[in-house]
């Protein structure tokens, strides 16, 4: 059974797992079809992946979307309850 770490800062989680994985934001970023610029903007939290990439990158990494992108999670949650609180 694997022990997943939490981090208070899930973009410095996506550094972490990928410089174990072996990967350099170039490695990544061609796995991804994205640009390595692309990977260092989304690693500082400056920009974000789409759901896809996202998704695609949690698999990468050996991770989960929610591990990594918990803002994502977040959203999701917060626009389901603003469309149904009132049913």
């Amino acid at each position: 059974m694997k022990v997943r770490r939490y981090y208070h800062d899930p973009n410095q989680l996506m550094i972490d797992l990928r410089k174990e994985k072996g990967l350099t934001q170039q490695e990544l970023a061609n796995r991804l079809s994205v640009s390595q610029t692309m990977v260092a903007e989304v690693e500082a939290g400056r920009k974000q992946f789409t759901e896809e990439k996202q998704a695609f990158t949690a698999f990468i990494l050996g991770a989960t979307a929610k591990e990594l992108f918990p803002e994502r999670i977040d959203r999701r949650r917060a626009h389901f309850k603003k469309k149904y609180q009132n049913n």
